[in-house]
């Protein structure tokens, strides 16, 4: 985040800049929240943590191709199955990825953002 605002601040003549990073603030708690509730999943079926509730519904979401419900709370919208949501999730961030190396892009898309 400390690379994006200094790269990309700010200032009035480019407001999008103010998009850019709240669109980073969340895709990254979103990206934090996947990697460590799996990370955590991985370690009750490996018997190294108690399994819970909650891990319990992760694991049947997942084996359902489900979104997992505490994804879908920290997430933005979306009604794909799983598999989907995730190739849907790696073309937002490359979007976003690309945005912070290149600059704005001429076009957005729209749909792309977190909160459209």
């Amino acid at each position: 985040m400390k690379m994006v605002k200094k790269k990309h601040p700010v200032v009035y003549m480019n407001s999008m800049n103010t998009v850019l990073q709240q669109e980073v603030l969340r895709f990254n708690k979103l990206v934090g929240l996947v990697k460590k509730s799996l990370t955590t999943l991985i370690d009750a079926l490996d018997g190294l943590v108690a399994m819970n509730q909650d891990l319990n519904l992760l694991f049947e979401a997942l084996f359902d191709n489900r979104i997992p419900g505490v994804w879908l709370k920290n997430s933005y919208s979306s009604l794909k199955p799983l598999g989907s949501y995730i190739l849907d999730l790696i073309k937002r961030i490359n979007f976003i990825t690309k945005w912070i190396d290149e600059g704005a892009p001429k076009t957005f898309w729209i749909s792309g953002f977190y909160f459209p």
